[in-house]
């Protein structure tokens, strides 16, 4: 068999192996998360209507309505309005439409359920790994180095975890690499039209600031990568490949003009810096960054550390090996390069809290991974034969182990396991309205169970609306996080909300089950019982 068929054959293996793998993790999933919710308001183009609807008290809010008319905000109810997806992350959001247009049309093809961003994920997550061979395969010239790299992502303990939640981080490792795989066709010596190749990179360019603002950081690595090529070379292409990108963010900003809005609520969520939180984000950049090589469960103080550190040692050992190795191609150097770039990008704004306190995970760093793919297999290649077969062996199983246990352990989520009782529940009373929290609390209820939503200021201030209805077997959800302050929500306000109803029932905790911080009580029987939960 030739190099290019085992290479297409190991490709296919690695590729059906990962994605196997993401079906048997994602089998486990119970719930939408937090930022699920929001995900399917904005596909379905309700976000603006539940904002309304929520803010200004108007039905189903304030009322006992039955949870399909809660449910129906997340499913789509006209095709293709792209137009109000965008307006309405504009005004509620801080991320561009590109990925919510994908899972828009995804949910009006399949429906709406947990399997619907998981599937659209998993489609990605294969483009993504057919995108690295081929980019990997020009930058390498060896198709067999190239299905090494885009199986050292596939199986990567991070990227394989990375398609868990309907979120757009697919997407952004997938457009990552397209970007980059046009800015090395572009730098290449001219056998195509060049017309054609500055219009490929501009419209990668918008698509990727569509997809993520944290493509920009993408963006810079590809200009920079088209001017190292460029400048001495082929100078007189440098500034058609640079007016391209430039283009592709004049477009972005053509079809999403909004995003100013977004960028300013973004900022506006920044937090101020603390020697503690400092400290913290520290340890996170340590562990997220550890999480490419270890699974989670291993990546955590000192072995986080040594993981670390052996990545860092490795990336240095890979970028010398191309540039010293003999015949290598100049585009190999280059890789390992936009990997350092994106991890001190990453940190950097991370560190400086320019970016929120979630920035630091695994999913926001999911542009980066697949030039991390390079360090491996960059090193193993510059080893001697005899050295070479059985390190890379046994790297390859060691990184399939790990890979399995991150994809198999990623779900149930400690805090996203909705308990059984919502499934069986007839009726329910919810004090926290927040777009993140309602969504995925009503989607595990049957439809024709009674559902009262509200603010806990609208809760105490509307008793007669609610608290007569109760009975033994009801369930209420409370807690904190408070949410959206618009709703005005509070620790103290929902502890008396709990003081009223455990006036008239007993509440009685669901164990083992914490949505986030949000507790579930069933009621007992109606009996006055002093004092309140906490």
């Amino acid at each position: 068999m030739g190099r290019r068929r085992l290479a297409l054959a190991l490709l296919a293996c690695v590729l059906v192996a990962a994605g196997g793998l993401r079906v048997a993790g994602g089998a486990d999933k119970s719930g939408f998360t937090h930022d699920e919710s929001i995900s399917y308001l904005a596909a379905a183009c309700h976000q603006d209507d539940y904002a309304r609807i929520t803010v200004r008290a108007e039905p189903p809010f304030g009322r006992w309505a039955a949870a399909s008319d809660w449910k129906a905000l997340l499913r789509p109810d006209r095709a293709l309005c792209l137009g109000q997806i965008s307006r309405d992350l504009a005004r509620e959001d801080i991320h561009p439409p590109l990925y919510f247009w994908l899972l828009h049309v995804w949910a009006l093809v399949f429906g709406v359920g947990l399997w619907t961003g998981l599937s659209l994920n998993i489609v990605l997550a294969t483009l993504t790994g057919l995108a690295l061979f081929g980019l990997a395969r020009r930058v390498l010239g060896d198709p067999l180095k190239a299905a090494a790299v885009a199986g050292v992502w596939s199986l990567s303990p991070a990227a394989i975890r990375v398609f868990g939640e309907a979120r757009q981080y697919e997407l952004l490792a997938l457009l990552a690499v397209l970007f980059v795989w046009q800015c090395v066709r572009f730098a290449d010596p001219p056998t195509r039209s060049l017309r054609r190749d500055a219009a490929g990179l501009a419209v990668l360019t918008a698509a990727g600031a569509l997809a993520h603002f944290l493509f920009s950081l993408v963006a810079v690595a590809g200009a920079a990568l088209l001017a190292g090529r460029l400048w001495r070379r082929e100078r007189r292409l440098l500034v058609p490949g640079l007016a391209s990108i430039a283009a592709g963010y004049a477009i972005f900003s053509l079809i999403h003009p909004g995003f100013v809005l977004s960028v300013r609520r973004g900022r506006a969520q920044a937090v101020e810096s603390t020697a503690d939180l400092l400290a913290a984000r520290a340890v996170d950049t340590v562990e997220t960054l550890a999480e490419f090589m270890v699974p989670p469960v291993v990546a955590t103080g000192a072995a986080a550390a040594v993981a670390l550190a052996m990545l860092a040692a490795a990336t240095a050992w890979a970028s010398v090996a191309a540039l010293t190795s003999r015949g290598a191609r100049p585009a190999a150097v280059a890789m390992p390069l936009v990997f350092i770039w994106l991890v001190a990008a990453h940190a950097a704004l991370f560190l400086s809290f320019v970016s929120p306190g979630s920035g630091m995970d695994f999913k926001h760093l999911s542009a980066l991974w697949p030039f991390a793919a390079f360090v491996p297999v960059l090193v193993v290649g510059s080893l001697p034969g005899w050295v070479r077969v059985p390190l890379g062996a046994a790297a390859a199983a060691a990184l399939a182990t790990a890979a399995t246990i991150a994809a198999l352990g990623q779900f149930p989520a400690p805090g996203q396991t909705p308990p059984p009782e919502l499934e069986r529940a007839d009726a329910l009373v919810l004090d926290n309205v927040a777009r993140g929290v309602l969504p995925r609390i009503v989607w595990r209820l049957p439809d024709d169970a009674r559902v009262f939503a509200a603010s806990q200021r609208y809760l105490l201030g509307h008793q007669h609306a609610w608290l007569n209805e109760l009975g033994p077997g009801t369930l209420y959800v409370s807690g904190l996080p408070p949410s959206d302050p618009r709703y005005g929500n509070s620790p103290a306000l929902g502890r008396r909300v709990a003081e009223v109803i455990s006036g008239r029932h007993r509440l009685v905790p669901v164990p083992g089950h914490e949505l986030g911080a949000r507790w579930v009580y069933r009621l007992g029987p109606a009996e006055p019982v002093a004092g309140a939960p906490r």
